[in-house]
């Protein structure tokens, strides 16, 4: 039951049972209502094969000024429900509803609770339980993603290092990953800080092994006016453009109704631990804090949105010549 259960509800711990290695990581971004505060926490668990170096972790990101911590805890305080989306770390709590946090350790220190509500859950359809569609069934994948929350309303403060964060009338996204390492390459954006106040955009691009060899495959949505619009690979979607120069990306996305335009400026971001098979031990650059210019137009013509999502998480990781599309 467990097993089709958390098929079923990505959002849930998934590990039950695994052995290393095995990473699972919950992604919650907050963003104060006037954008001038923005933080990002990532709860989660690493599995190695010697058992020794197992634990559970918290990283932290402050989006205004790109410092970030990476706290760990032994293993033994990591605490997770296999029904619902409720994960307990030392002392703190994170669910679907909101955040509660007690941390003090080395150089951090964060109290306080945000409450989320208005969610706006990531459909899920006959063989489509989430993002990955059909191919949440696939065993044996390097790494799984999974949304959580497309849009919500942040309610609270939180006291970080002795200064108040106000996030009242801001606005939060919750997503996931979990599996036995992340991809050797990588493009991943995402924002729902747009005019369009429940506009919501991510776009994950990634070299995938599977078996003996490895493709380019993407996920991605766009969320405007109560629709969901979604590009990925299972679905006959296709990545036409990627160029990265001088910290600008652009990307075009399409499928066979719709296209997808993207152009990007990364700002210096934090680092944050991202697991490989030997556990969490590759440091990678994260942005929260980049622009993201965004058009989805009809093949037609028609521009059905256009907009700048301010507070924009982006990571452009490893050798991103491996995927850019071959003209």
């Amino acid at each position: 039951m467990y097993r089709l259960n958390k098929l079923w509800k990505p959002e849930v711990y998934q590990g039950l049972h695994k052995r290393g290695p095995y990473f699972e990581g919950w992604y919650f971004k907050n963003t104060g209502k006037d954008g001038s505060c923005c933080w990002s926490f990532i709860p989660g668990i690493s599995l190695t094969k010697n058992y020794v170096d197992n634990h559970c972790f918290i990283q932290a990101i402050d989006g205004i000024t790109g410092d970030s911590w990476y706290i760990t805890y032994p293993i033994n305080e990591f605490k997770a429900s296999t029904d619902k989306l409720e994960i307990r770390i030392g002392d703190s709590v994170f669910s679907r509803e909101g955040i509660d946090l007690n941390i003090k350790k080395d150089s951090f220190e964060c109290r306080g609770s945000l409450k989320y509500s208005n969610i706006i859950n990531y459909p899920k359809r006959l063989l489509a339980p989430g993002i990955m569609g059909w191919y949440s069934f696939v065993p044996f994948m390097e790494c799984y993603h999974g949304i959580v929350s497309i849009n919500h309303q942040v309610k609270g403060s939180l006291t970080i290092n002795n200064h108040l964060q106000d996030f009242n009338g801001g606005k939060g996204y919750i997503e996931k990953d979990w599996g036995k390492s992340f991809p050797s390459s990588w493009i991943w954006m995402q924002s729902n800080n747009f005019h369009n106040e429940e506009a919501s955009l991510m776009v994950s691009i990634a070299k995938i092994p599977w078996m003996a060899h490895s493709f380019v495959g993407f996920l991605s949505f766009i969320y405007v006016d109560n629709q969901l619009y979604s590009f990925a690979t299972y679905n006959g979607g296709r990545v036409s453009e990627i160029s990265y120069i001088d910290d600008k990306i652009h990307i075009e996305i399409e499928n066979k109704s719709y296209m997808l335009h993207i152009n990007g400026g990364y700002t210096e971001g934090g680092n944050l631990q991202a697991p490989t098979p030997k556990g969490m031990n590759r440091r990678i650059k994260e942005s929260i804090s980049s622009i993201l210019d965004v058009r989805l137009l009809e093949k037609g013509g028609r521009v059905i949105f256009s907009s700048t999502g301010l507070n924009s998480g982006m990571e452009v990781c490893g050798d991103i010549e491996e995927l850019i599309p071959k003209k």
